[in-house]
């Protein structure tokens, strides 16, 4: 509590000017902060955006991948079902 009012003291001793002065100094600060703040987000935003769609690019090359090789069993299931029959004709 004591901090509290000392810190009351030293704004009052501040008169009106020095309390608008730091109060335009913190401004600018939260300013600048959540400016850089959203140059980090945005960049951020920017990678995993990027590794988004390599991911994307990857999951559709397997799954082309698998479908071929899906086409590519049943084709040769069948052959191997054919050959079946006609060797029990």
């Amino acid at each position: 509590m004591e901090d509290i009012i000392g810190a009351a003291a030293k704004v009052d001793g501040l008169g009106a000017v020095g309390v608008l002065f730091m109060g335009l100094c913190v401004s600018l600060w939260a300013v600048r902060f959540l400016y850089l703040r959203g140059e980090e987000c945005d960049a951020a935003r920017m990678a995993d955006s990027e590794a988004r769609s390599i991911m994307n690019r990857e999951i559709g090359e397997l799954s082309t991948r698998v479908e071929t090789m899906s086409e590519l069993h049943t084709r040769h299931l069948t052959a191997l079902l054919e050959h079946h029959k006609k060797e029990n004709n």
